[in-house]
């Protein structure tokens, strides 16, 4: 039901308040990792609204794998390389080193999917 097209400015108006609660949190995390030399972003103002899109993006893709998710198919496979493309993403829209970021790992997923 949340996916529905009804819903779609629901969901829309959601995205926008919690925009505007979480992005200073994590513009203060991100902060804080410059400070401690593990994130190189020259934007750190801006990166929390960015990694917020991003895991927004993230959590909609993953929902929607997980609702058509179908027994035997390769939905599983297809989640891993959405999760690798956008770990990939933060890493380098932060500036992190490769590989330093772990947003899920793989045995959870395949408790998700029941593989």
């Amino acid at each position: 039901m949340w996916m529905a097209d009804e819903n779609a400015i629901v969901r829309h108006k959601l995205y926008s308040l919690s925009i505007k609660h979480v992005t200073p949190l994590l513009t203060e995390i991100i902060k804080q990792g410059i400070q401690e030399g593990v994130l190189t972003t020259p934007y750190p103002d801006q990166m929390g609204e960015v990694v917020y899109a991003i895991a927004q993006g993230l959590g909609d893709t993953f929902g929607e794998l997980l609702i058509l998710h179908q027994p035997g198919s390769d939905s599983l496979h297809k989640l891993e390389t959405v999760m690798a493309a956008y770990t990939d993403a933060l890493e380098r829209v932060l500036g992190a080193p490769g590989g330093s970021l772990k947003l899920i790992d793989t045995e959870s997923l395949k408790e998700w999917f029941g593989a």
